[in-house]
């Protein structure tokens, strides 16, 4: 029997999430976005296959926006 665990981006229960480090979110995320009154870190380290490519699409949107503007020469 596997193992079921809870998404830490979405809530949705998965069998095989995704391991990872450095999204967390502190307090002054929270208080930046309306949430003053959150006073732990908030651990994202379980995330499922969808959270897990939606993350990976951004990332990747991001550098190849950034590829196409150096083949431009619009930065270096």
């Amino acid at each position: 029997m596997s193992k079921a665990y809870r998404c830490d981006v979405c809530g949705k229960f998965c069998s095989n999430c995704y391991k990872i480090t450095g999204f967390d979110i502190y307090p002054g995320d929270y208080a930046e976005r309306g949430y003053p009154d959150v006073n732990e870190k908030t651990v994202i380290s379980d995330v499922c296959e969808d959270c897990y490519n939606d993350i990976k699409t951004y990332i990747h949107d991001k550098l190849f926006e950034r590829a196409k503007k150096q083949m431009k020469g619009l930065i270096n």
